[in-house]
Parts: structure tokens; C-alpha cells; sequence
């Protein structure tokens, strides 16, 4: 692997705003994709029950991906609790889209398809960011006490040699790529 590539791996392995954006984008994607698969592989036993076998199993799918991958939270957060909250907030975001989406209808009946697209996608976009913040700020974020994260307590010499140590166990790169979230 080429030293940017691997430069550029180090930075979204990270424990930064920025990383976890990406990583939650990207379990996100996956989640959608199992969503669709599941709906297809269920649909035959009806559409309600597919769509809700389909949201529920790839709901539970992405907080256990977040609580691992994304966040990193798996030795601070319980499955359960994951679980629990993470699925609390995603009720919490149907909610509010499926209000939204009701409020479009009865405010901008002549709406365009694409601009009935354009809308639902700015909202589902808008949720996925406050969910973002909410599963980092509340259910995932690491402890106040400045005690190790999983990513310290796992790295390797050679990733300690290539990062500084500050208070409160930040380990943010050296050298790093693109902007600095903390």
C-alpha cells in the first residue's frame, strides 16, 4: 500500500468528528442496502410486514455496526443499550420525517415529484445528521474521565509512533490529513 493510502486509512480509522462522519455514512449505506434486501426477500409475505421486518432488522444491524465500527463504543456501551437508545432515536426520526413529509402534503400539494424528492431527501439528510450528533453526543460518546479509548488500548508501537498523546487521551494524528474535528 502507498504511504497516502495508508496515511489516508490511519486518518478515517481516527477517532475524530470527521472519521466517524464518514464511518456512519458508510453503515448507513450498508444499512439501507440490507434494508432493501430484506424487503425484497419478504415482500412475497406483504409490503407492511417486509417494510417492518426490513426497518427493524436493519436498524438493529446499524447500531450494532455504529457501536463497534463507527463510535468505537463496544467496551463502554451494552448491546442492549445500543439497542435501546439507538432505536429510540430512530423511532424518534421516523417520527419527525413521517410529520414532515404529512406537513409537505398539506402546505405544498402542487409539488413536483423532484421537487418532493428534493425535499425528502434535505430531510432525511437533516435527520441523519442529528442522529449523528445524538448517537455520538449521548449514546456512544466516550467517558469525560480522559480514560483510554478502544482505539488506544488496541494501537500497535508503530501507530503509537506515528501519534502524540495529549490530556484527556486525545490521539488524534500527527501529521494529519485534511481538517481537525474534535
Amino acid at each position: 500500500m502507498n504511504i497516502t493510502a495508508d496515511l489516508g486509512l490511519r486518518y478515517l480509522r481516527g477517532d475524530h468528528v470527521f472519521a466517524q462522519l464518514i464511518r456512519f455514512a458508510l453503515v448507513g449505506g450498508a444499512s439501507n442496502i440490507t434494508y432493501l434486501v430484506l424487503f425484497l426477500i419478504l415482500n412475497s409475505a406483504g409490503p407492511l410486514i417486509a417494510n417492518i421486518a426490513g426497518s427493524i432488522l436493519s436498524t438493529v444491524i446499524a447500531n450494532e455496526l455504529h457501536r463497534h465500527l463507527t463510535f468505537r463504543a463496544a467496551g463502554r456501551v451494552t448491546w442492549f443499550t445500543a439497542q435501546w437508545e439507538g432505536g429510540g432515536l430512530a423511532v424518534i426520526g421516523l417520527l419527525i420525517s413521517t410529520a414532515a413529509l404529512a406537513a409537505l402534503d398539506s402546505y405544498a400539494p402542487g409539488l413536483s415529484p423532484l421537487a418532493r424528492a428534493a425535499a425528502v431527501i434535505a430531510l432525511t439528510a437533516g435527520i441523519g445528521a442529528l442522529r449523528f450528533l445524538a448517537l455520538r453526543g449521548f449514546v456512544f460518546g466516550s467517558p469525560s474521565t480522559g480514560s483510554p479509548t478502544e482505539l488506544e488500548a488496541h494501537s500497535t508501537e508503530s501507530e503509537d509512533a506515528l501519534r502524540y498523546s495529549r490530556p484527556g487521551g486525545d490521539m488524534r494524528p500527527a501529521f494529519p490529513i485534511g481538517p481537525i474535528m474534535a
